[in-house]
C-alpha cells in the first residue's frame, strides 16, 4: 500500500491485519553507551502499575531487573531469584491486595526480603496493611524517591540473583547520589548527572574514603598525580564545579563537605 502523504522520511508506518489500522510511529535512535555487567532482581507489586511506573525506570536504568505484578502471588516469592519485593502499600489497602499477604512476608529462611513503600500523606495506612516488623520506606513524594533507599538495602542483601559469575553489583551510595563505577555513570535521586572524569574522580575518592577527611594534597596527587604543578586550588574549582552538578550547597552541604584549611569530605547528616 503508498505512504500517506503525511510520512516523513525517517518513520515506519504498519498496517495492522484487520486493514483498517495504520500506526505510524520513529525509528528507534541508535543504542549506545554501556550496558549492564551484572544486574540484580526486584519485584514490584502494585495493582495500579501507572502509581509505580517511573520507579521501575529509574531502578532499571541502575541495573536493576524489574519485575511488575499487579498483586501478590506465592510463586513470585517463593519460584522466582530475587533480592527484594517492593510492596505499594497504599494501593494494596485500596485494593484490599494486602489480605493475600502472609503474616510475616519475607520471613521463610532464604526467601526475598519485603519492603513497603509508602508515601508520607498516607502513613496512616500503615498499620492495617503490614506486620509491625517489615521494613518500610516512607517517601515525602512519588514512590521513585525510595531508590536511595532501596539501593543500601540492596547493597546490604546477598545477590540471590546474579548472572553466574558476575561479581556484586558494587554501586556506590551516600544519600541520593549512586555511583555506578562499572559504567562510570552518577545519579541523584534516580536522575543521570553528566560530570566530567575530573569530577567523577573526586565524586568517587570522596565516596570511597567513607566520611574521612581528604586533603587538597592528596587529592591533587591521587587525581593528576606529577602531571600538575602549581596551587591546591584547582581542587576547589572542581569541586565547586561537582557540587554544582549535584545540587549541593558550599553553604549548606548535604553531600561535600569542606574541612576549612585541609580539603573536603562527605557532608554529615
Amino acid at each position: 500500500m503508498p505512504y500517506p502523504a503525511s510520512v516523513s522520511e525517517g518513520t515506519v508506518v504498519s498496517a495492522g491485519v484487520r486493514g483498517a489500522y495504520t500506526a505510524e510511529r520513529s525509528l528507534p535512535l541508535p543504542l549506545a553507551g554501556p550496558t549492564c555487567a551484572e544486574t540484580k532482581r526486584v519485584s514490584v507489586i502494585s495493582p495500579y502499575p501507572d502509581r509505580v511506573h517511573e520507579l521501575v525506570r529509574r531502578l532499571s536504568v541502575l541495573c536493576y531487573d524489574v519485575l511488575l505484578f499487579h498483586r501478590y502471588e506465592p510463586a513470585v516469592a517463593g519460584g522466582l531469584p530475587l533480592d527484594l519485593i517492593l510492596l505499594d502499600a497504599a494501593a494494596l489497602a485500596a485494593d484490599g491486595g494486602a489480605e493475600t499477604l502472609p503474616p510475616s512476608p519475607g520471613e521463610e529462611a532464604g526467601g526475598p526480603q519485603f519492603v513497603w513503600l509508602l508515601e508520607e500523606a498516607n502513613e496512616g495506612l500503615l498499620p492495617a496493611v503490614r506486620p509491625s516488623q517489615a521494613e518500610t520506606i516512607l517517601c515525602r513524594g512519588g514512590l521513585e524517591e525510595a531508590v536511595p533507599a532501596i539501593l543500601e538495602l540492596l547493597l546490604e542483601t546477598p545477590a540471590s540473583s546474579s548472572l553466574p559469575g558476575s561479581a556484586p553489583a558494587g554501586q556506590l551510595v551516600f544519600k541520593e547520589v549512586v555511583v555506578l563505577p562499572h559504567k562510570r555513570a552518577v545519579t541523584v535521586k534516580g536522575r543521570p548527572v553528566n560530570l566530567t572524569k575530573t569530577e567523577y574522580e573526586l565524586l568517587v575518592l570522596l565516596m570511597e574514603a567513607k566520611g574521612a577527611v581528604l586533603t587538597r594534597e592528596e587529592l591533587l596527587e591521587k587525581i593528576w598525580g606529577s602531571q600538575l604543578y602549581g596551587s591546591s586550588n584547582v581542587v576547589d574549582v572542581h569541586v565547586r564545579s561537582l557540587r554544582k552538578k549535584l545540587g549541593d550547597s558550599a553553604s549548606a552541604p548535604g553531600i561535600i563537605g569542606t574541612v576549612r584549611g585541609v580539603g573536603y569530605r562527605l557532608a554529615d547528616d
